[in-house]
Formats: C-alpha cells, structure tokens, sequence
C-alpha cells in the first residue's frame, strides 16, 4: 500500500546534492549511452536554469527523476528524460510522479516528450512505453516524421513525439510542429546537425493525435 510510506516530490538545484548523485545513478542506469547528454551538460543546464530537475523520493530514497525544459517562446514544456528506479517500475508510482510534475506545471503550456518509434508490432518494450504515455492523456503525432541525433555521434534515431492531450485536441498544426522540432534541436542538441529534409518531408498542414 503506498499509504505504508511517505512520498515527496520535489525540485532540485544544488548538482552538488545527494539528490542529483541518486537521479543521476538513475538515469545512466534507465538510457543507454546513445540517448544520454554527458553529467556536465546536465550541470550545465541545471546551473544555467535552462532545464528542471525534479526527484520523486519514497522515505527520503530518490527513486524517480523527470529533466523538463521551459520553451517559453513556444508555451511549451519539454520533458527531456523522465524515469523510475528499476526495482520501483511497475507499482503504480511512475504514474502518481508524472502526474504530481504535471500538476504544477502551467496549464497554458503544451507538455511534450520524445519515444522510440517501434520497429514492428513486436516491439514490445516500445510499445509499452508509449501505452504507459498513452493511459496519462498523452498522444502521440500521427505520420511526422522525426528523428533524435544519437548522442555517441554515430546515427539518428527515429522517435515519435507524444503531446500531452489536456485540451483534447485531435489535430496539431504544421506550424507548430516545425517551430518545435526547431526549438528542441537549437536548445536540447545544440551540436548535431538540423536535418531539414526529414522535417521538410512532413507536408501536411495537419497532424493527427493518436
């Protein structure tokens, strides 16, 4: 039962904090190395106030982590690496963490994060994840084409971008999306190259939430 423990949400700012080193362990141990920015760039970005670092704690025990950039330009959050402790996953806990970040985030920004696109239907560890997304109002964007740079510098990788569905919308617009994409690649992957012909491959006016 989780009313058997106390837990706690909160925002950390001093990288220098228990707190950091425990979400820290987490996130090199829940994304492989072709996803992960280096520790300095998270430092940096911490320090800098570029992006949010929020720890979800069970009896004072880190045991989630959530990284989320503030796109104001846009009104949009970015949820850069969201994830639970491995022994932790699969109780119910992802969900109440994701939540609790979601509700103190401003209700005029959109609320966006990236996932692997499945290969096929037995993908299943993918398909999971956006299911997991899918039961906390998120959709994803139907037929756009986008990729994430691999962080080892060797090749793209193919991802689906999920929206947080608060307003119950059934399309976005193209304008926003290639604002978006923009956004994301100038702040969160500052040094690998913009790919215009994939985002330039995405010529419908209207996209899809599914």
């Amino acid at each position: 039962m989780l009313t058997n423990y106390q837990y706690k949400m909160k925002e950390v700012l001093d990288v220098n904090s228990p707190l950091f080193v425990d979400a820290m362990g987490i996130y090199i141990d829940s994304f492989p190395i072709d996803e992960r920015q280096s520790l300095n760039t998270i430092i940096d970005r911490i320090k800098l106030k570029k992006e949010r670092l929020f720890v979800y704690e069970k009896d004072s025990n880190v045991i989630g982590f959530c990284l989320i950039w503030d796109f104001v330009e846009i009104k949009t959050y970015f949820i850069d690496y969201y994830a639970i402790k491995r022994e932790s996953r699969g109780s119910g806990l992802g969900t109440t963490f994701l939540n609790s970040i979601i509700e103190i985030l401003d209700s005029n920004y959109s609320i966006v994060l990236e996932v692997e696109k499945p290969i096929n239907d037995e993908d299943l560890l993918k398909i999971k994840r956006i299911n997991f997304y899918n039961q906390l109002s998120f959709k994803s964007i139907n037929n756009f084409n986008y990729v994430m740079p691999s962080m080892n510098g060797f090749e793209y990788l193919e991802m689906i971008i999920m929206t947080y569905n608060r307003e119950k919308k059934s399309v976005l617009e193209i304008e926003y999306l290639n604002k978006l994409v923009k956004t994301i690649f100038q702040n969160v992957y500052p040094n690998s190259i913009y790919n215009s012909e994939i985002l330039e491959s995405n010529n419908q006016n209207f996209y899809e939430l599914t």
